[in-house]
């Protein structure tokens, strides 16, 4: 929620100046829905069919890889490229690809995990696979972890790509202290409302230091492309 609040805060913002708007891993359009209206042209790109069938919201949809977009040069405005970098083998062919369908001046605003945060921290993992098991067996069912992560990228890391793929960051936020656990774990100690009081603390206290921002989990990046 931290992460959506700020998105949906930037990505409306510069709704206002944009008529053609392009989602690359839109899903079922949740940001989409803010888009639609006032003569704007708007797609939705996703890999997963399923996502696009289900769409909530009236927009262009269309199923193809990040990394080839099927869209002339500098067509769109405004781009969103959330939650995508992170699971995709050549994240800087995707942001290539991104660059050339965006027009110069235009905005890009993309989010993904950062590799510093304590969620992705290997040895906690491995404490994690160990709780899920435990977990696996009061339950008596299993319990799915979250996977796919195969482009994880530190702060540094990331900034350097997009500077190569001419974009230049206006902002940066890090929000979503977030401990290595599945979502079934979390709702499993999220019952205690002791849980949910030191959780809420704790994110609290982090997103106020920002020496401690790197241990949030979502990288948010406002990036314009270079006119030049």
């Amino acid at each position: 929620m931290r992460r959506y609040e700020v998105i949906k805060y930037f990505f409306c913002r510069y709704l206002k100046k944009s008529n053609s708007i392009l989602d690359v891993g839109c899903g079922v359009g949740e940001y989409l829905k803010y888009a639609i209206g006032n003569n704007r042209t708007v797609v939705g790109v996703d890999l997963d069919k399923f996502q696009i069938k289900n769409k909530i919201c009236d927009f262009i949809a269309v199923q193809c890889d990040a990394s080839y977009l099927p869209f002339t040069s500098e067509s769109f405005d405004l781009i969103l490229f959330s939650e995508v970098l992170e699971h995709l083998p050549f994240p800087a062919r995707a942001l290539e690809e991104i660059s050339r369908v965006l027009k110069p001046g235009g905005v890009l605003l993309v989010s993904t995990p950062s590799k510093n945060s304590i969620y992705e921290k290997q040895y906690l993992v491995f404490l994690v696979q160990f709780a899920i098991r435990i977990l696996q067996k009061l339950l008596g069912r299993k319990v799915q972890d979250n996977v796919g992560h195969i482009s994880l990228q530190s702060p540094q890391d990331i900034k350097k790509m997009l500077k190569e793929k001419k974009f230049k960051v206006l902002s940066e936020h890090y929000r979503g202290f977030c401990i290595p656990f599945t979502g079934e774990l979390l709702n499993f100690f999220f019952r205690f409302k002791l849980v949910v009081k030191m959780y809420l603390s704790i994110d609290t206290y982090i997103n106020k230091k920002k020496s401690l921002a790197g241990l949030n989990w979502s990288m948010i990046f406002l990036c314009q492309k270079c006119l030049n």
